[in-house]
C-alpha cells in the first residue's frame, strides 16, 4: 500500500484505476492511481486552489480548476482548456 501525502479533493473511478485531484500549496495535481494503490502516475499539475472532477463524456473528463474548465484524456495525458470565466468565479458540480 502507498501513502499519499497530499490532500485528495476529488476522485473518480476509471476501470482498474482512480483519477484523483490532489491539492498542496496552491497546486493541484491530476494523478492516476492503480486500485491496488501500488502505482501512481502524475498526468499534469495546475496552479490553483479549488478543483473538482465534474464528470466523464466519451473518455474525456471535465475538470474544474478555479475559474477554468478543462477537458482531460488521462490515458493519453492530453489536457485542453475549454472555457475560462471571470476571476473569482468557478465551475462546480
Amino acid at each position: 500500500m502507498r501513502l499519499l501525502k497530499e490532500k485528495i479533493i476529488s476522485i473518480h473511478a476509471i476501470d482498474d484505476q482512480y483519477l484523483i485531484l490532489m491539492s498542496n500549496a496552491h497546486k493541484i495535481r491530476v494523478k492516476l492511481l492503480a486500485k491496488d494503490f501500488r502505482e501512481v502516475h502524475t498526468i499534469t499539475t495546475f496552479a490553483g486552489n479549488r478543483g473538482f472532477i465534474l464528470g466523464e463524456f466519451s473518455q474525456n473528463y471535465l475538470i474544474s480548476i478555479d475559474n477554468k474548465l478543462f477537458s482531460l484524456r488521462p490515458k493519453e495525458k492530453k489536457v485542453k482548456l475549454l472555457y475560462e470565466i471571470k476571476e473569482n468565479n468557478f465551475f462546480w458540480q
